[in-house]
This record gives C-alpha cells, sequence and structure tokens, in this order.
C-alpha cells in the first residue's frame, strides 16, 4: 500500500498499533502508516471523537526521510 499520512483533530489520541510516525499540534494530529485504512478502524473502535480527517500521500521528501529513518520498508 505504502507510506500515507492521516491528518485530522482530536482531544487525545490512545496508543495506535502500524503508526511509524506521529506530530501534535494543539488537537491536531499527524500519523504517518502504511495501512491508514486500518488506523481509522482503530480510532473509530476506541471511540476517539475525530473530525476534518484528511488522507494524503506523503511527499517525497518525507518518503526519502522515513527510509533513511527505518520507518518505512
Amino acid at each position: 500500500m505504502g507510506l500515507r499520512r492521516l491528518r485530522f483533530r482530536a482531544p487525545a489520541l490512545p496508543e495506535l498499533p502500524g503508526v511509524s510516525r506521529a506530530e501534535r499540534d494543539g488537537d491536531l494530529h499527524t500519523l504517518w502508516s502504511n495501512d491508514t485504512d486500518a488506523v481509522v478502524r482503530r480510532l473509530v473502535e476506541n471511540g476517539v471523537a475525530f473530525h476534518e480527517l484528511e488522507v494524503l500521500p506523503v511527499s517525497l521528501e518525507e518518503a526519502f526521510l522515513a527510509v533513511l529513518d527505518g520507518e518505512a520498508p
């Protein structure tokens, strides 16, 4: 499937398996994962009140940095 980025707003997040990188700025969360569908399912299963969900491809620079950091296969 390849590395993709999830961006959404939520007050807090539980531990989410399958997330290779996470950033937070206030209530705005950005997560990187190879299986964004599974991450969204876990958000719903955990009752996370998220909104403004975006699923985005990573940029070439982000993909390159992920490979260098060992975050992507």
